[in-house]
């Protein structure tokens, strides 16, 4: 357990020095037992525990007989003649800690046992008894006493050997020449086995953790305040608006879009129309933006029967139509036509088709006449002829949409103002088209195009985002477009005070966290002690270190992950829209970090401890 100044240790004629750190380790765990002064049993675990640790320490499973066995043999059994395997260390008497630590050091049947001032802690009468169990045992091993106890030496003792200021000056074994019991001396080192099974460093991991609770939990609050604006951070920088709105598009069931030019003239160039119509054939419609202004809804849920009564009412936006081309792809008549042949698509500038949504409208609180009467609508063949802002309605389109998304905003009774905004954003975009023909457009009116895409979000995505980047500078509008306001706010504004936050409770984290583990470590340095004089590797005490630290960081990692998804949820309930996605990436990330802070924040401090000595660690407890 310590190193020579001088010279060098030799068993069996091969010499154990400190270079040879594996030799060492091997030596303490498979040849030689220990017996301390102070015990040095491990007082969290009950006596079977620490008896059965010298053989896991051998990587051999310790049987709960082969644990009774060696108890009874050192005499640790209770007046109904049961052992005291189950009995907790704090519950012993002094002679009985000891011989725990004995029936520790014989369970792996060494070749020798060395006792330290074994009965130093003892009164006289235990000692006795201590010293006669060692007699006993000496018949099967050899038992090494160092003592200042003369007496019992004398009495004891096969063959004394005195020391004085480091220098042998008397050994009652002096002159004698017993080869014979050299020779038999001579029996090699057998390597059992090193390692502690991990769940049995789980375990005394799990036990240091009750160190500092207060401590811990602080660390654990700050350590996931950390990972979770990182979490945060990392999400929203991966935002791809365009894909989110794609994506909750196709998600109702809807494939069109609207492009619009960000140009000073707000024109088309040939080359763009060219690549919009090679990606999307014949869906695509002409849009002439502005050119009637929707008259903004701001009333309550109850006055929408009046509301959506007025047969003059405006329209949020007209769709020029060519009937030379197959708009079938995007328009489909309403399936509730009786007879389908009195829809068809307007031939004239006075004529209109609308979509199913409005036709819903007009179903749901009916169509008023110019002299004010009700006029109930049970189906779209009645809208047919009808005037609707100065046109008529020649058909009913399905527009590639499905209105069960807007159904759980309309059938409420009362609606926050978040939701009152949802909703009017959605009645008031491309769903309320109004499709008219081309005739109606004067040259030069026409400021916008109606699209229909394939319904792959990634693909889709990525036509889009070359058109916003080309010289017309197109950018996408959807009925969902405005409610990313708060998605553009966050990003553009929030993303830099928020990782700015990250990094600075990051180092306070990593410093209270290291800080923590330090303190763990240094807390653990007497069962480190312990556990390297019986036999464990540095790779043990370090598989111990980092299964704490583990934990903790499992646990930064589980509950960082709950509160960026409870984020994530309240954030996307504010937009409207499923905006804030938990990636791959960022779970990757996430784990990385968590785990990574951990590790050396516990490595840093152990590798100050693991360059002691055994003999040095015990004593600095």
């Amino acid at each position: 357990m310590d190193s020579p100044t001088e010279e060098e240790i030799i068993i069996n004629w091969k010499s154990l020095n400190a270079k040879r750190e594996k030799a060492l380790e091997s030596y303490r765990n498979n040849s030689v037992g220990f017996v301390f002064q102070e015990f040095n049993l491990l007082d969290n675990y009950t006596v079977g525990s620490n008896v059965a640790l010298a053989l896991q320490l051998q990587s051999a499973k310790a049987t709960r007989q082969e644990v009774d066995d060696v108890l009874r043999r050192v005499e640790l059994v209770d007046g109904d003649g049961k052992t005291l395997y189950d009995r907790k260390i704090s519950q012993l008497s002094g002679g009985q800690k000891q011989s725990v630590a004995i029936a520790r050091a014989l369970i792996k049947d060494p070749t020798v046992i060395l006792a330290d001032e074994p009965t130093g802690a003892l009164d006289s009468q235990t000692g006795e008894q201590l010293y006669k169990l060692f007699k006993k045992l000496s018949e099967e091993k050899l038992i090494i006493i160092v003592t200042h106890d003369e007496e019992s030496a004398q009495k004891f003792g096969d063959r004394i050997i005195k020391l004085h200021d480091g220098k042998i000056v008397g050994d009652t074994s002096e002159g004698r020449n017993d080869m014979a019991a050299t020779q038999r001396a001579r029996v090699p080192v057998l390597d059992k086995g090193r390692g502690l099974p991990y769940i049995r460093s789980l375990q005394l991991a799990i036990g240091s953790l009750c160190y500092k609770k207060f401590r811990l939990a602080l660390s654990i609050i700050l350590s996931v305040i950390t990972f979770v604006l990182f979490g945060i951070c990392l999400g929203v920088s991966q935002i791809n608006t365009v894909n989110v709105e794609l994506n909750t598009l196709f998600g109702v069931g809807q494939r069109t879009v609207l492009l619009q030019s960000n140009t000073l003239d707000r024109r088309f160039s040939e080359q763009t129309i060219s690549q919009i119509h090679d990606y999307c054939g014949d869906m695509v419609f002409a849009v002439g933006g502005g050119y009637i202004e929707f008259s903004e809804y701001t009333g309550t849920l109850s006055d929408l029967n009046e509301y959506y009564q007025l047969a003059s009412q405006p329209l949020s936006m007209l769709a020029q139509i060519d009937t030379n081309s197959n708009y079938d792809n995007i328009l489909v008549p309403d399936a509730r036509f009786s007879d389908k042949d009195k829809c068809r698509l307007p031939e004239a500038e006075n004529e209109i088709a609308i979509t199913d949504l409005r036709a819903d409208l007009f179903i749901k609180y009916g169509y008023k006449e110019i002299d004010g009467s009700i006029v109930k609508i049970n189906g779209p063949d009645q809208l047919i002829g009808k005037e609707l802002g100065g046109f008529t309605i020649v058909g009913v389109y399905t527009a590639d949409n499905t209105n069960a998304f807007l159904k759980k905003y309309e059938d409420k009774d009362s609606l926050s103002d978040r939701e009152k905004e949802i909703f009017n954003s959605l009645r008031q975009t491309i769903v309320s088209f109004g499709f008219v023909c081309g005739e109606y457009f004067q040259n030069g009116q026409t400021m916008a195009l109606c699209i229909g895409l394939s319904g792959d979000a990634y693909t889709d995505g990525g036509f889009l985002n070359r058109l916003s980047d080309g010289p017309d500078k197109l950018s996408v509008m959807t009925q969902f477009s405005s409610l990313l306001s708060t998605v553009e706010f966050f990003t553009q504004f929030m993303l830099v005070p928020f990782g700015v936050a990250a990094a600075v409770f990051a180092v306070f984290s990593t410093l209270l966290l290291t800080n923590f583990l330090t303190i763990s470590i240094d807390s653990k340095k007497r069962e480190i002690g312990i556990l390297r004089a019986l036999g464990a590797t540095k790779g043990n005490i370090v598989s111990i270190c980092l299964s704490e630290s583990g934990l903790i960081a499992f646990i930064d990692f589980i509950l960082t992950l709950i509160f960026v998804a409870i984020f994530g949820a309240v954030f996307n309930m504010m937009c409207g829209l499923s905006v804030f996605i938990i990636s791959f990436i960022q779970v990757l990330s996430i784990f990385l970090l968590c785990f990574g802070i951990a590790s050396v924040a516990t490595i840093l401090p152990l590798i100050r401890m693991l360059k002691l000595q055994p003999v040095e660690i015990i004593s600095r407890q």
